[in-house]
């Protein structure tokens, strides 16, 4: 060897610089230029703020967009050829009928039928008809079943006793009413009706429906002697008229269904 060699302590060299992070932007171009039919614009660019702008803030400002391209829409390609029209659907038909009282429905109901206006397996397609052959299926709607009888009421309240006829008899002075004097009968209803007190069996005044006159006849001369009898008196005959005419009032106060004046 011609002379020693000596291996002298290897140092690290300085960190390098940090690079610059590349940015792209995309943004959608509307139709016109340079897109006819719009497209997508793509900025790219380095984070550097060079020309202007903020270095490093990972955003790509205008002034460091270094380059700009466009990717544009294709044209609308012209219309194909129409298809072929499809077969005219089946329609669906619904038939409703009454279900008499059975095993489908114990009180009875309505017995809904569909399917399709097919005529499959049997009937007429396309009819407008639900043919028994075409039906798919049926289904039932049942009345409800009878409730049981609810529990009888309780008897009403008597209804309120009806009121006495009465009829009162008095002398009747001679006057406009009875030229020569007589009897006055007096009828009404022991009601209290117009003053009075109801059911004390008084006709009083204000109960007075109707007023009715037995006058007695004018004088006459005797006829035959010995009777103990003057004309004109005849108690016989004019009681017999009032016994008549009370039995026909009373009937009248009596009768069902009489309406007051």
């Amino acid at each position: 060897m011609n002379g020693p060699s000596v291996l002298e302590d290897a140092h690290n060299g300085t960190d390098g610089t940090n690079g610059i992070d590349s940015l792209v932007r995309v943004t959608t171009v509307s139709a016109g230029e340079p897109c006819a039919t719009g497209g997508k614009r793509s900025d790219a660019g380095l984070d550097d703020g060079s020309p202007n702008g903020t270095a490093g803030n990972g955003v790509l400002e205008e002034g460091e967009v270094d380059s700009t391209s466009y990717i544009c829409n294709g044209t609308n390609g012209t219309n194909g050829t129409n298809g072929t029209n499809g077969t005219d659907g089946t329609k669906p038909l619904v038939d409703v009928a009454d279900e008499t009282p059975g095993s489908n429905c114990p009180t009875g109901g309505k017995r809904i039928d569909v399917g399709l206006d097919d005529g499959l397996p049997s009937g007429t397609p396309a009819d407008g008809v639900l043919d028994a052959g075409e039906i798919d299926d049926s289904f039932y709607v049942c009345n409800g079943e009878i409730g049981s009888s609810g529990r009888e009421g309780s008897d009403g309240t008597n209804g309120a006793d009806g009121f006495l006829a009465l009829v009162s008899v008095a002398e009747e002075p001679a006057g406009d009413n009875c030229g020569h004097g007589g009897q006055r009968i007096d009828t009404g209803l022991d009601d209290g009706v117009s003053g009075g007190v109801a059911r004390n069996g008084e006709l009083e005044d204000g109960e007075i429906d109707q007023s009715s006159f037995v006058c007695t006849p004018a004088a006459t001369s005797a006829i035959g002697g010995g009777s103990g009898c003057t004309a004109g008196s005849t108690p016989g005959s004019l009681w017999a008229g009032l016994i008549g005419f009370l039995g026909l009032v009373f009937l009248r106060l009596c009768r069902p269904g009489r309406k007051r004046t």
